[in-house]
């Protein structure tokens, strides 16, 4: 199927859970006892330590950045051909608005803005939303993401 531009992304939908937090910390190493340059977040982690957390700006525990930028991305990646933004030649351009929280819905939309060629390669622009319950925008950006033939 041909991408279009003006295209809508079939939206994605998270429910945002401590256990989902914990999986992504445990994927970034930062609860790993043995590694000394992470050891020092055991404790200290605004993700995963409630009473720290509670401490910190936030007041409680919040869902990583990244993993908010990971739903972007994830959203492309559900809804276009296989293998785009696994290239190395896309740009991820995502400003974070607010945090996750354990028990979030966030819902993630994107559109198609641009479809171009350079260097003999195939791309598209899409802009991204991710928007939780109450309609408070947790990421709003622009993707640039090489789309394989």
């Amino acid at each position: 199927a041909d991408i279009l531009e003006g295209e809508a992304l079939r939206p994605m939908h998270v429910n945002v859970t401590q256990h989902h937090i914990d999986v992504f910390q445990d994927f970034l190493g930062h609860r790993d006892a043995s590694d000394p340059d992470k050891a020092w977040l055991l404790g200290n982690n605004l993700h995963t330590d409630e009473d720290y957390s509670k401490r910190n700006m936030y007041g409680g525990l919040v869902g990583d950045g990244n993993q908010t930028a990971q739903y972007c991305c994830q959203l492309l990646t559900d809804s276009l051909p296989w293998g785009t933004l696994v290239s190395g030649y896309s740009a991820v351009d995502v400003k974070l608005t607010n945090p996750t929280r354990p028990g979030d819905e966030v819902v993630v939309t994107g559109n198609v803005t641009r479809k171009f060629s350079e260097d003999g390669r195939d791309y598209v622009v899409c802009e991204v939303l991710a928007v939780k319950q109450g309609g408070s925008v947790v990421a709003t950006g622009t993707i640039k993401a090489y789309v394989p033939a």
